[in-house]
């Protein structure tokens, strides 16, 4: 519970190897988050029984929730139907989180839950994110990211979400940060979506009450339902939060060279695995919200 909200959060779920630095940052919000609800949304064997698993360990806290939507050859086209499971309800919050939120700022889920409350005129409320579409525009004009070439104000733009090289800069631009505790250098006020534009949802909040609204109305193209049309149908527009702080890892068109060129999510690995020594040792020998799991291997990192 939060501020009287109850506050559920979802991950449209596939890869094992980015959920489990996520897990991690959920279970530290266990007591603000009542629930975390992974969306099944793979076919792979391994993936599904790690997650099997991992719920297995806090099963008070984490669900698994299926979908009887055909997997199409797209598969992000069937989280819609997800959406669709959740009636309208009264004094709740819900957060969905991509399953390569990697990391996520002390106090993230704290602050944008905090705006999202005193903000209902927004239909979604974004956190501050790092490799965001948009941010990464915002974050280049704050002097943030090299400045050139230019980040366009793009969704789905050659530099803003296809280059893996503006990925690396605002990775490494923020773990370097996260190294000198100047977090801080990213805040900003709030950047109101007035035009309805396209924002990547790598991190949305809504409330329980719109709920039926987004049933009713989401097509296959929940990005474009969520970010554009719906948004525009009800007349309210939505913001990104400047304080709230995450770092969504990469899309699709950026991975690959991605991971083949830079260590960075070696580095947000350590992040994980340091915080997990830093925390209580349990009664059972475990640490943190480590307990029963693998956790996060230790990687070789740097950001020079």
């Amino acid at each position: 519970m939060f501020n009287g909200f109850k506050v559920i959060s979802v991950t449209p779920y596939g890869r094992r190897r980015y959920v489990q630095l996520l897990a991690h940052y959920l279970e530290q919000a266990k007591g603000i988050i009542d629930e975390h609800h992974f969306w099944l949304n793979t076919q792979d064997p391994r993936d599904v029984e790690w997650l099997r698993q991992r719920v297995a360990v806090a099963p008070d806290f984490f669900r698994i929730i299926e979908s009887d939507e055909p997997y199409p050859e797209m598969w992000p086209f069937r989280i819609h139907s997800f959406f669709r499971m959740y009636p309208a309800s009264e004094r709740t919050i819900y957060i969905r989180f991509d399953d390569d939120i990697v990391w996520m700022a002390p106090q993230a889920i704290e602050q944008l839950l905090t705006f999202r409350i005193a903000n209902p005129r927004y239909f979604l409320v974004f956190p501050n994110t790092i490799n965001n579409s948009l941010c990464t525009h915002l974050h280049q004009r704050m002097g943030l990211l090299p400045e050139l070439p230019l980040v366009e104000y793009d969704c789905t733009g050659a530099r803003s979400w296809r280059s893996w090289e503006t990925a690396a800069h605002a990775h490494r631009s923020l773990l370097t940060r996260i190294r000198a505790n100047a977090c801080r250098h990213f805040y900003f006020g709030r950047w109101e979506l007035l035009g309805y534009e396209r924002c990547s949802i790598n991190c949305i909040s809504w409330f329980g009450t719109d709920a039926d609204e987004i049933a009713r109305r989401i097509t296959s193209d929940e990005e474009e339902s969520l970010a554009c049309t719906i948004p525009q149908a009800l007349g309210r527009p939505n913001c990104i939060a400047g304080v709230p702080l995450v770092s969504h890892f990469a899309y699709h068109v950026q991975r690959l060279s991605l991971e083949q060129n830079t260590n960075w999510f070696d580095c947000y690995k350590q992040l994980v695995w340091e915080a997990q020594q830093e925390a209580p040792q349990s009664a059972d020998g475990t640490r943190g919200s480590d307990n029963g799991s693998k956790g996060a291997d230790r990687g070789p990192c740097t950001t020079s």
